[in-house]
């Protein structure tokens, strides 16, 4: 059996040579093979954890190791019969346990839908996404994307300005190869919001994809434009037909924050929904919660006793949530003019971390779960008087060449 050798060690911690304990804590420890890092101490309260077989986990596990290890260059370690007999440095190795196999549950393929294609988002955000989803392998092959937006476009001109944002704002760079075939999914659409015979068009562009052995007639429709855009769409959508699934198909929709301006907005726009989509079908999101940094708050609080105990005001003083951008301005001035920047960062991105930060730990970790404790640190926030904001808070401008 081979099996590749990956634990960590806090940061800082320094590595150094030393020995693999194999078997039962207190026993022997054979020398350490070439290339092969002890990062940790040993001992009988310090362990990783059983490793097992895939195809005998429950009846043959295999001994624990007493200390945390990291291969120095990519490699494999062999056990046989619980004992480590030989290492390889092979560059770039398959894990044979990992062969067929799926970090996560495959989605249902679907057409996506994105209205706002030309936009900030969908270029540094949603189209590199989709591509990470590609290269890990995640995303279903007969899953399509379709932009629709005013700007005059090809497919072949929209696939050309995807890459090199892609290629700038992907986390895991751009691979041509995976980039070829991902791109062959892209496809545009242009048309008005307000033309419902854009709509139209795309209707049969997307019962097009689907005949030539698209996605079976699911669809997704993200909305990736600017609030006051909403309305007009989810009529159009409803008008055209494309809000009714297929039978043995799903339709949903995607709906950006910020949700409305106020309370009366608010309502308003879930009526909106509500008339073209049913609850089951609607996600309303804010993108910030993708940010690996944003979902790894939760582990850090709740899975770790260490934190958890003293998360409290006994011994925190005061917590302080700062968001430094690089971006200026740039071709979000029309939405800008419109949203705020108050709007679109405060009330929506650092209220979700300050939720995050102060929340009580949820019975579950479903959406409802999840959001009731929110909602529980939205209702407990105190109000700004008219005497603290004039005390308390500084506002700026964005000037000429932001």
């Amino acid at each position: 059996m081979a099996l590749r050798a990956e634990a960590g060690w806090p940061a800082g911690r320094q590595r150094s040579m030393g020995r693999v304990r194999v078997g039962k804590a207190g026993g022997r420890t054979p020398a350490a093979p070439p290339h092969f890092h002890h990062a940790g101490p040993t001992g009988r309260r310090h362990h990783l954890g059983m490793i097992r077989t895939l195809a005998g986990a429950a009846r043959n596990p295999l001994p624990t190791f007493g200390g945390c290890f990291r291969l120095n260059r990519t490699g494999r370690i062999r056990i046989v019969r619980g004992k480590v007999t030989s290492v390889s440095n092979e560059q770039n190795p398959t894990n044979p346990l990992r062969e067929g196999l799926h970090s996560r549950a495959l989605a249902q393929p679907c057409n996506v839908v994105i209205f706002g294609a030309s936009g900030d988002l969908t270029f540094r955000k949603l189209i590199p996404a989709l591509y990470n989803l590609a290269a890990d392998g995640d995303l279903p092959a007969a899953t399509q994307i379709v932009g629709f937006a005013r700007r005059e476009k090809s497919d072949e001109s929209w696939r050309t300005e995807l890459r090199d944002s892609t290629e700038k704002c992907s986390r895991s760079g751009l691979n041509d190869s995976v980039w070829g075939g991902f791109s062959k999914r892209i496809h545009y659409q242009c048309s008005d919001f307000t033309n419902l015979e854009g709509y139209r068009a795309l209707r049969e562009k997307l019962d097009a994809i689907d005949a030539a052995g698209g996605a079976t007639g699911n669809r997704l429709f993200y909305l990736s434009v600017s609030p006051t855009e909403y309305d007009l769409i989810l009529r159009q959508l409803a008008e055209s037909g494309l809000n009714k699934p297929r039978p043995g198909a799903w339709t949903r929709v995607i709906v950006e924050k910020p949700f409305g301006t106020d309370l009366a907005t608010a309502e308003s726009l879930n009526e909106s929904i509500a008339h073209a989509f049913a609850e089951r079908d609607t996600f309303r999101i804010d993108h910030y919660l993708g940010k690996e940094t944003a979902q790894n708050i939760m582990v850090l609080r709740f899975a770790n006793q260490i934190f958890e105990n003293q998360w409290n005001n006994r011994y925190i003083d005061h917590v302080q949530i700062t968001l430094a951008e690089t971006l200026g301005v740039e071709t979000r001035g029309p939405y800008y003019e419109k949203a705020g920047a108050l709007r679109d960062m405060v009330q929506s991105h650092l209220l979700q971390l300050v939720c995050l930060t102060a929340m009580e730990p949820p019975t579950s970790l479903t959406a409802d779960a999840v959001r009731d404790e929110k909602a529980k640190v939205v209702r407990s926030l105190r109000r700004l008087s008219p005497e603290d904001v004039a005390r308390d808070i500084v506002r700026g401008q964005y000037a000429a060449g932001a």
